[in-house]
């Protein structure tokens, strides 16, 4: 697989894979008159069972005994998963968690990256991060990050042009899908799109 073969897709939406740290395990056999999983019946026959909990900001400090601030946002798996994947926007950096024991998940590290990762997916044998790299609302700008699995390096970046919300991969694996969001300034008319300014000389 090159990197350089990579193709992206600048979408409005983008659907990033998720992983879990225990399995949900539902009715397969729902009652009469079922909709499945869209609808609502089955669903009532679905429940999730935790099996262990992590808290990331071991990651900075084994007990946790640190300030700095810290979040994870989406989560993926590794193709054979064994090794669960975040994003953590506020300490800017891709977290990785060793799940070979489900029920002793065991943090193996971070990446830093020059900005807000807002999302990751799993491609082969890179977690492919999108991150937010925006001076404010105006100048908006990010990047794609390839880094590579094993090695925990960034092995590629490309340029957004814009500031990233989500990513994903086709199933196929010949695409990378981003969604560019370039959010509004909250505080700019108090929210309310549209956001024009317009600047009076």
């Amino acid at each position: 697989m090159k990197l350089a073969s990579a193709f992206l897709l600048l979408l409005p939406l983008a659907y990033p894979a998720q992983a879990r740290f225990g399995e949900p395990t539902r009715n397969l056999k729902g009652p009469k008159g079922s909709k499945g999983s869209n609808g609502s019946k089955s669903s009532k026959g679905m429940n999730f069972n935790r099996i262990a909990t992590f808290s990331v900001c071991s990651q900075i400090e084994e007990s946790c005994n640190d300030d700095t601030e810290t979040s994870v946002e989406i989560i993926t798996a590794t193709d054979d998963g064994m090794t669960l994947i975040h994003s953590d926007s506020p300490y800017g950096v891709i977290g990785f968690i060793a799940i070979s024991d489900p029920s002793n998940p065991e943090g193996t590290g971070v990446v830093s990256l020059n900005g807000e990762p807002t999302s990751v997916a799993v491609w082969g044998n890179y977690a492919i991060a999108a991150v937010n790299t925006s001076a404010d609302y105006v100048n908006t700008s990010g990047i794609l990050v390839a880094i590579d699995i094993a090695t925990r390096t960034i092995s590629k970046t490309w340029d957004l042009g814009g500031q990233p919300d989500s990513v994903a991969v086709s199933p196929d694996g010949k695409y990378i899908v981003v969604a560019i969001e370039n959010e509004r300034d909250e505080d700019l008319g108090d929210g309310v799109p549209p956001q024009v300014r317009i600047n009076l000389k």
